[in-house]
């Protein structure tokens, strides 16, 4: 039969009430006596059997010293049944000597004593504390074993993450010891007992893992690291957004495991996130081993762009335009569902739009009025064309004509040739004008504008009046160009027009 370490500890203190007892009845009278014999009586069996019980520990513990104390106890028991025996012969009127009853209760009452100070001086009650068998130390009782393994269960799960510690009680065994003075015994050492546990394989730690299909990607020390680094995935993509729906596309599971404390190795929290969104454990970008997919409804303002009409009018040459009013774009509320993985998107719908702006349409005037005819004087006529114009240079051989990049005739001649203006009228530019060089422009009125370009010399200023035929400059290559000649160019209403055509 066992018994619980705190039945054992109450039978201990009982059997110090029984020899106090029976001591005092011993030399009590009355019904001090009677009241005395009657607790003897009923501590007695609990007395037994708590050295009936200890018969095994002792011997196990250390056979030469308990040996002596199972003597001590035997000498104890005969003590009690001695001093019992003769007060009950004593006082149920048996024909004993009243001399020799005194004799046998001081017998027994000197065997109690002296087995009550022998126990108390060769021994005390304590708790072994064994691992895999082993017994290394002891303690005062099982409260302070229990507050010894929670201390090294606390320090035990600080160096390993703040896991979840569990000692196997399997392999530690507690058993009631009657061993020397607490002064003597030797008492468990926190730091020896974390030892002694994990090198018993005694300490399991208690981890999670996060599992994507049937691939653990990641262990974490507790379920809310675990859960905190897939919040942390599902909070970072799903925004301030009003979110209808956010899931994990992936198989992601939260999955526990006890683990033997020296196998445990665990991963960095924030770490983990950044690997699962990467999949790179060195933070180079490969492909995300998690995809998180939310669905919101998101409004934007946009602006409707204004629409442009046309109205005729004959106050304007053929060509030229002139904007009546002013465009002005509207706004407008779209409502979308957007479809975004990983914070990318993958679909957009839209579901309404609300006008907030109307656009004001813009409408442009477009000339229809002819453009009039010039005809200047026959003598400065002749290049071939409709004669509007008079010829810019005696004598030249065209290198190039008019195109989309080039927008005049390029006319070879001598360097210093003179430039004569083409027709009467402004000049509004005398001077350099980057790739042009040298140039000179001459308004003629009604839109009819001539250009003078790479002249060597000008002869003319701004503002000057010329007439038509008169020199207005001489040829050269200033500017962009790689050749004495005169770029000449022809325009109506700001469009380029084929100087030929004038000529």
């Amino acid at each position: 039969m066992k018994l619980p370490i705190h039945l054992k500890n109450t039978i201990a203190m009982m059997s110090v009430v029984l020899f106090v007892c029976i001591a005092l009845a011993s030399l009590g009278g009355g019904k001090l006596r009677v009241v005395l014999e009657r607790a003897a009586r009923t501590l007695l069996p609990a007395r037994l059997l708590l050295f009936w019980e200890k018969r095994h520990e002792i011997a196990v513990r250390d056979r030469a010293r308990h040996i002596a104390l199972g003597g001590f106890a035997a000498v104890n028991l005969f003590g009690m049944e001695l001093q019992r025996i003769s007060l009950i012969l004593f006082h149920r009127g048996r024909h004993m000597k009243r001399s020799t009853a005194a004799g046998l209760s001081a017998l027994g009452g000197t065997a109690v004593a002296v087995c009550l100070i022998a126990v108390m001086v060769i021994g005390s009650q304590v708790v072994s504390v064994s691992v895999n068998g082993k017994v290394i130390g002891y303690v005062k009782n099982e409260a302070q074993y229990a507050s010894l393994v929670q201390n090294a269960k606390e320090k035990i799960s600080e160096r390993n993450g703040n896991t979840e510690i569990t000692i196997q009680d399997s392999e530690v065994a507690l058993s009631a010891s009657f061993v020397p003075s607490a002064k003597e015994a030797d008492t468990v050492d926190e730091d020896a007992l974390i030892t002694t546990l994990i090198e018993g394989g005694a300490v399991t730690a208690t981890v999670y893992t996060l599992t994507v299909g049937d691939e653990a990607l990641a262990t974490v020390a507790t379920l809310k690291e675990a859960s905190d680094v897939l919040n942390s995935i599902s909070g970072q993509f799903g925004g301030d957004k009003e979110t209808v729906n956010g899931q994990f596309l992936d198989d992601v599971t939260i999955n526990s495991a006890s683990l033997d404390i020296d196998s445990v190795k665990l991963d960095e929290p924030a770490k983990v996130v950044d690997y699962l969104l990467t999949g790179s454990a060195d933070g180079e970008s490969a492909a995300p081993l998690v995809h998180y997919q939310t669905v919101g409804m998101e409004m934007t303002n946009e602006p409707i762009e204004f629409t442009v009409t046309e109205e005729k009018t004959s106050t304007l040459y053929i060509g030229e335009t002139e904007i009546k009013t002013e465009g002005v774009n509207g706004e407008q509320r779209i409502a979308r569902a957007v479809t975004r993985v990983n914070g990318e998107v993958t679909e957009s719908i839209e579901v309404e739009s609300v006008m907030l702006v109307e656009p004001q349409e813009e409408v442009v005037l477009v000339g229809t009025k002819p453009i009039p005819s010039y005809v200047g004087p026959s003598s400065n006529s002749g290049g071939g064309g409709s004669g509007v114009l008079g010829r810019p240079l005696d004598s030249w051989s065209l290198s190039r004509g008019v195109s989309s990049s080039h927008y005049g005739d390029d006319m070879l001649a001598d360097a210093g040739s003179p430039i004569y203006a083409a027709e009467s009228g402004t000049v509004t530019c005398a001077g350099w004008a980057g790739g042009y060089g040298n140039l000179v422009i001459v308004d003629h009125g009604n839109g009819l504008v001539t250009y003078y370009a790479h002249c060597n010399t000008m002869n003319v200023a701004e503002g000057d009046y010329v007439t038509r035929g008169q020199q207005i400059a001489t040829v050269g290559r200033t500017g962009s160009a790689t050749a004495n000649h005169l770029h000449f160019e022809v325009r109506l209403n700001g469009v380029i027009q084929e100087p030929m055509g004038y000529l």
